[in-house]
């Protein structure tokens, strides 16, 4: 298995008015989430993960489930598979 060391990513990111959105309600804690969370799908086979597992997700990032499902499902930053 290959791991991924690096993504490239805009260097303005945090001006993307989705990043801003969310910071509006959840403060520098939404960039934490979000960036966390590329992490995790970069380590992934697929770039998937389970949405049935986002208590782990919480629990590794030291935060609770809402705000993780909420940077998730909310400010259209990530695809979601209604199949899966």
């Amino acid at each position: 298995m290959a791991l991924i060391k690096h993504f490239p990513h805009y260097l303005n990111a945090r001006n993307d008015r989705k990043i801003k959105k969310g910071r509006l309600q959840l403060g520098i804690e939404f960039v934490g989430i979000y960036w966390m969370t590329l992490e995790v799908l970069a380590e992934q086979k697929d770039f998937k993960y389970p949405l049935a597992d986002l208590d782990i997700l919480a629990d590794d990032f030291g935060t609770s489930i809402q705000k993780v499902q909420l940077v998730i499902t909310q400010y259209g930053l990530f695809e979601i598979d209604p199949n899966e």
